[in-house]
C-alpha cells in the first residue's frame, strides 16, 4: 500500500531544539512547535507497518538521499508526517505527536 510522507526540519539551524530528544524539548524548551519547521521533502513509500516505514525513511534520508533532497540527514528533532500522523524522530525511535 502506498503512503504519502513529508520530511520537516527546523527552519533555524541555531534553534536550541535542533538535535534534541523529545522529552527534553517538551520539559525544558516549550515543546514541539510544527510552525518552527519547514518541509524539506515529500514523496510516497510502500508498506503496511508504520514503524517499519519510518525506519526505512530514516535509512533513505541518511544513507541514500534522493538527488533532489536538500536538507540534512534525517536526525533527532526532525519530523516525518506519514499520511496524516506527525512523528518526531527521537534519540531512539519515534514519538507520535498527533494528526495534522
Amino acid at each position: 500500500m502506498e503512503h504519502k510522507y513529508s520530511i520537516l526540519q527546523l527552519k533555524d539551524v541555531h534553534n536550541p531544539k535542533m538535535f534534541m530528544w523529545f522529552d527534553y524539548v517538551n520539559e525544558k524548551l516549550g515543546g514541539v512547535d510544527i510552525n518552527e519547521y519547514t518541509k524539506t521533502y515529500e514523496g510516497t513509500i510502500e508498506g503496511n507497518d508504520i514503524i517499519s516505514m519510518l525506519e526505512e525513511l530514516f535509512e533513505i534520508f541518511n544513507i541514500r538521499h534522493p538527488e533532489d533532497f536538500h536538507g540534512h540527514s534525517l536526525s533527532v528533532s526532525d519530523i516525518v508526517i506519514l499520511d496524516d500522523i506527525i512523528w518526531y524522530c527521537d534519540s531512539t525511535g519515534w514519538q507520535e505527536i498527533g494528526k495534522i
